[in-house]
């Protein structure tokens, strides 16, 4: 400041006290607003300090590898990447934080929200009721909820529900409100029964975002001899038999555990040059959409159902609701043991928690991770275990039942039995199938290589889906087939 005024003195500009007190409150105010923008750039562009912990089978520390450059370059703030091969752990990472806020660590045990990636999970549930003979795909739901039939839905069957293939029937009208799966399921029931579907069922496909659940879980209802929830079926029958640690609810005495869901800032640089144009060519899409059919159907989507901010998702009263379209909790580690089943043909092996090792001739080029936990474990014969699906039902729930382009999301989203299922993925024909959700929740498997994996993040991308590309979670996965493809005896030809 001195020197200001003495270069302002030297140039004559203070003839009067007046004039330095213009100029001493114009660079004060300067000198300050300068602190402000500096302190805000560097408090927005701060990096985080490095959480990592978890293991890797010898073989997958290329994944630890990626994993770690996400949290060292900022894009990863908080997530969990766990993956089982020949239904054994072979992955299981986690890192950041659970909530920056309070600079709440990601642990072992943290519990994150799964999203719509919920929904694979209820479409193993019907599978599991359908191999024991109290469901069948092909017959009306009618059949086993009387009251389903009215407004033109008598012929609409379980697949074509589970398909997404009844639209009108994916959003309710009438005054839904979050609460009733717990409070009100009579009035919820009647007002699911009393929905008309907006085109003939079965001619089109239209994703279910919110009510896919709630129509999964009266189906349940009426066709358990137990007569329970959808999501005590799942907890009874499938989580507590294979030590899944994933649930359809957060318990109000677990909140500890869970993680507090944000949106992702990756910049202004990412906003300005992918995220911006991304969402223009999304606007476009609808325009020509809305052109050639003279609707649009998403816009029934907002503004329907109430509490589904993401805010939200951190009151814990909100996550004890049970949803199976979008309540699902858990780890990753949980999720991808549920994939890993299904890619192991249905098989949970007696080995399963124990890390897959590998001697040294089924792998190549084993490239070693340095300072990074890698756990040893015997192998053990994995030709004994719990089957959870047989591999013809789960030869169903891979199954193609819709054409690629979904008349709601607009976009490619080619449905089977409750499973995205993709013959083609990544154009690589690959058949991969399971379920995604809301700001890159991912759970998905692979049967020819028998993986299963599951990403979670508490740190959502909004705008995941509309892009091709998710620079957190795509380094992960190819990562992890490069590893994969690495053991000879697997190697894809």
């Amino acid at each position: 400041m001195e020197a200001f005024v003495a270069y302002c003195h030297d140039l004559d500009l203070l003839s009067s006290p007046k004039d330095k007190c213009l100029i001493a409150t114009t660079a004060t105010i300067s000198a300050l607003c300068g602190s402000f923008f500096l302190w805000k750039k560097l408090k927005n562009n701060k990096k985080l300090d490095i959480h990592m912990d978890g293991v890797v089978s010898p073989g997958f520390e290329k994944v630890a590898d990626a994993f770690r450059k996400n949290l060292e370059t900022g894009w990863e703030k908080g997530g969990n990447f766990s993956a089982y091969y020949n239904g054994n752990l072979v992955v299981d990472l986690w890192g950041g934080f659970a909530d920056e806020e309070s600079l709440k660590l990601r642990r072992e045990d943290s519990t994150s929200l799964a999203f719509s990636a919920t929904k694979g999970v209820v479409a193993i549930c019907m599978a599991h009721l359908v191999e024991r003979g109290y469901l069948d795909y092909k017959k009306t739901v009618a059949t086993y909820w009387s009251e389903f039939a009215q407004n033109g839905k008598e012929n609409i069957t379980v697949e074509m529900l589970l398909s997404h293939q009844v639209d009108g029937l994916y959003f309710i009208s009438g005054g839904f409100d979050f609460s009733m799966i717990m409070d009100d399921n009579e009035k919820l029931e009647r007002l699911l029964a009393e929905q008309k579907p907006m085109w003939k069922p079965g001619t089109k496909h239209g994703y279910h975002a919110m009510t896919f659940g709630l129509y999964c879980d009266q189906l349940v209802r009426r066709v358990d001899p137990k007569r329970r929830t959808l999501w005590e079926y799942y907890e009874e029958e499938i989580a507590i038999p294979f030590d899944i640690e994933f649930t359809m609810q957060e318990k109000l005495e677990n909140f500890y555990k869970a993680c507090r869901h944000g949106r992702a800032n990756f910049g202004w640089g990412f906003t300005l040059f992918r995220t911006l144009p991304v969402m223009l060519g999304y606007c476009f899409t609808l325009l020509w959409y809305y052109i050639q059919n003279g609707k649009i159907y998403m816009r029934n989507l907002f503004g329907n159902v109430r509490d589904l901010d993401y805010k939200r998702f951190n009151d814990p009263y909100i996550r004890n609701i049970p949803c199976g379209s979008s309540s699902g909790v858990g780890t990753a580690r949980g999720l991808a043991k549920l994939y890993g089943i299904l890619a192991n043909q249905g098989l949970l092996p007696d080995s399963s928690n124990d890390l897959l090792t590998f001697s040294k001739d089924q792998l190549s080029d084993v490239e070693i991770a340095e300072n990074f936990v890698v756990n040893l474990h015997r192998p053990q014969d994995g030709s004994s275990g719990k089957i959870l699906l047989k591999p013809e039902t789960i030869n169903l729930l891979s199954e193609q039942l819709t054409e690629e382009r979904d008349h709601v999301i607009v976009a490619k989203l080619p449905f089977g039995r409750g499973m995205m299922v993709d013959f083609n993925y990544r154009n690589k024909k690959r058949l991969v199938f399971g379920h995604m959700g809301a700001g890159c929740q991912v759970g998905l498997c692979d049967p020819k290589l028998k993986i299963g994996w599951a990403y979670l993040t508490n740190y959502a991308n909004p705008f995941y889906g509309l892009d091709n590309v998710e620079m957190r979670y795509d380094p992960l996965e190819k990562a992890l087939y490069e590893c994969v493809e690495n053991i000879k005896d697997y190697k894809i030809m």
